[in-house]
This record gives C-alpha cells, sequence and structure tokens, in this order.
C-alpha cells in the first residue's frame, strides 16, 4: 500500500491541506463579519479522509462497495464546503451543516455493514481487526484523560502555592450523568467527522511517513503536519485573541496525541480504534465540564501547563516496542 500511495502523494496534500486552505480565508472572513465559524471545524474534519480516498480512487482499482462508500463520503464532503461558501456569503447554514454531517455518518455507517468483510478489510476498514485489544486501549485512553485532570491541577497548585484552592477549582458540569449516557448516541451521529481525520492521517499518510523517515521520526513528523493543518482553526475559531499560542499547544498535542493514536493503530490495525480516541479527546471537555474548545483564551503559563501535562502523560509511548520495530 506504502509504494501505490506514495505516487497519490500529490493530490492527497492539494486535497487535504489545499482546500483547507482556502476554506480558512472564507473561516477569517466569516469570524471578521463577527458571523458563526462552528460550521467550518466539521468540514474541516472531512477532508484528509476525502484526500485519501479520492488519491486512491485515482490510482487504485476499488471493489464497487468500497468505490460507493468512497464516492459517498465525497458527495457529503463537497457538500459541506458548499455549505461553508453559502455560510459566508449568504446565510446562516450552521443547522443544514449540523444534518448533513448526522446523515454522512448513518449513511456511511450502512455501507459499510453492507460491505463484504473481505471489502472491509482490504480497504482499511475493518471493525473486527483486534476489537478486543481495541475496546481496552479506548479505555486506557480515557483513563490517561482523566489522570490529566489531578495532574494540571496539582502543578497549578504548586506554582501558586494553593494546592486545594487548584483541586477545588475542578468543577463538573451539573447533567454530567445524562452527558455520559448520550456519549454512545453522539459518538455514532459524529461517525464520519472523526472518521474523517482518522482514515487520513493514521490509515493512509502514517505508514508512507514511517516507511521514509522511520517508526518514530514518521509519526513526529505526523503529528507536526497534522498540527499545522489545523492553524487557520487556531487563529479563527480556536482561539483568536491568542492564535500563536494556541497553534503551539495544537502542535504539541498532535504530536503528543499522535504517538498515542500512532501507537493504537499500529497495535491493532483498527481505524475505528483510533477514531473513537479521536471521538473520546474531542467530547471530553464538553462532556465533563460543559465547556467547548471555541474562543479559548490562551497564557504562557497555561500554555507551559498543558504542554508538560500531555507531554509526561503520551510520551512514553514513543519508546514502547511499536516503535522499536523497523517493521512498524
Amino acid at each position: 500500500m506504502e509504494q501505490c500511495a506514495k505516487k497519490q502523494l500529490p493530490l492527497f496534500f492539494v486535497i487535504a491541506f489545499g482546500i483547507p486552505a482556502l476554506l480558512g480565508g472564507l473561516l477569517g472572513m466569516t469570524y471578521y463579519q463577527g458571523g458563526s465559524t462552528g460550521i467550518f471545524p466539521r468540514a474541516w474534519m472531512l477532508l484528509p479522509a476525502c484526500a485519501a480516498m479520492a488519491s486512491k480512487l485515482y490510482r487504485e482499482k476499488e471493489s464497487r462497495p468500497v468505490r460507493t462508500f468512497y464516492i459517498t463520503y465525497l458527495l457529503f464532503t463537497a457538500a459541506m464546503v458548499a455549505l461553508c461558501v453559502i455560510h459566508t456569503f449568504w446565510r446562516d447554514m450552521t443547522g443544514a451543516a449540523s444534518a448533513v454531517c448526522t446523515l454522512a455518518s448513518i449513511a456511511c455507517l450502512i455501507l459499510l455493514l453492507q460491505m463484504e468483510q473481505s471489502d472491509r478489510d482490504r480497504s482499511g476498514l475493518s471493525f473486527s481487526s483486534q476489537w478486543k485489544q481495541s475496546l481496552l486501549l479506548c479505555g486506557l485512553f480515557a483513563l490517561l484523560l482523566f489522570l490529566e485532570i489531578p495532574l494540571r491541577s496539582l502543578i497549578v497548585g504548586v506554582l501558586t502555592g494553593n494546592i486545594p484552592g487548584a483541586f477545588r477549582a475542578i468543577q463538573f458540569q451539573e447533567n454530567i450523568t445524562m452527558s455520559l449516557l448520550l456519549l454512545p448516541l453522539w459518538a455514532v451521529l459524529n461517525l464520519a467527522l472523526m472518521f474523517g481525520e482518522e482514515y487520513g492521517w493514521r490509515y493512509y499518510l502514517q505508514p508512507i511517513l514511517q516507511s521514509r523517515f522511520g517508526p518514530r521520526n514518521g509519526v513526529i513528523l505526523l503529528g507536526l503536519l497534522w498540527g499545522l493543518w489545523h492553524l487557520p482553526l487556531n487563529l479563527y475559531y480556536y482561539s483568536p485573541e491568542t492564535g500563536l499560542l494556541s497553534l503551539l499547544g495544537q502542535l504539541t498535542a498532535c504530536v503528543a496525541f499522535g504517538i498515542f493514536f500512532g501507537w493504537v493503530y499500529m497495535k491493532t490495525g483498527n481505524i475505528w480504534a483510533v477514531s473513537l480516541l479521536h471521538f473520546l479527546n474531542n467530547s471530553f471537555n464538553v462532556t465533563l465540564f460543559g465547556t467547548s474548545s471555541s474562543g479559548t483564551v490562551w497564557t504562557w503559563a497555561s500554555l507551559g501547563v498543558d504542554v508538560f501535562v500531555i507531554l509526561i502523560v503520551f510520551l512514553p509511548f514513543l519508546f514502547t516496542k511499536e516503535y522499536q520495530s523497523p517493521s512498524a
């Protein structure tokens, strides 16, 4: 797969990075016009898988069910990009975008379930690949995310000289039980989004970079590319007031999470496992604390704490045997 994919890389990068660059201009215009920018991250997340699928369709002969799945996903992605254009120049399309993402997730799930197992296996879409281990590793990731909460509070408490106050500042949202119960439903309805990034980064690009630069350097390079891919979102969605600090935090997070996600993917070969990891990460704060990732204001102090915590939790996975193996 890697040798064939190398010939497809120009098309992959044009779609995966070129379209976000164009959408970034629309995002900036929408932001400065005072419009809602929440539609753009959703379109963004679809593009890496879209790039991988378009590249594979261009160079490879896929079976009819896989080709149908790919084309359906590409059409939903095109619809989301079109909605971003309409949203910028004409009227608010946030509600329509939510509906399109939900329909995309349902349609893709139906098409996947109709595929033969052999078709899913050949295209990196298998549900059953190491599924028990995949679930255990998803549980490990959730545990590590929870571990970050007291660790971050401890560091803040030490730095401020008020450890009890730092722990008292942890405030879970009132509706946390209902949010946790609804989490599986949200995971299904957001399937297309989480899969969108992971199929492009982990299934498609990671093996190519690792075959060229080695398991460790390849996954680190992927993390940096993944972080830079977010740049317009950092400037106009995540943290318009502190875009540079947001980008630095994004780069660190993408390298650190990329190490863990890459490790899970190398162990299991299950794209749905890493898609679920992505969903857990994206939904963590809103589920537990009711906070959104948009409009965050960073300081150098908060950036330093976050960088330290995320690296101390996830960097050790870079030294596992999967990253030491020449065939990883």
